[in-house]
């Protein structure tokens, strides 16, 4: 991402290039950074999710009896 935010101010610079054809490379690069970033965050969110988790277990502890108890039932019918 960073190599294409990179390549798109080079082209930028280019005094060559009509305004049209700049205006398509901004689109094309953000078309880019928009897929590759895509993946990425995707596969962080889940992580994300899961370390929020547990941070705020704390808060959660009445959800954590509840499936201990759940849990400790489950054994003794056993």
């Amino acid at each position: 991402m960073i190599h294409s935010f990179y390549c798109l101010r080079k082209s930028q610079l280019i005094d060559t290039f009509s305004a049209r054809t700049k205006r398509l490379q901004v689109a094309f690069f953000r078309a880019a950074i928009a897929q590759t970033a895509a993946p990425i965050i995707v596969l962080f969110v889940p992580f994300i999710m899961l370390g929020y988790l547990l941070m705020t277990k704390a808060n959660l502890q009445g959800w954590f009896e509840k499936e201990e108890k759940v849990s400790a039932e489950r054994t003794s019918q056993i």
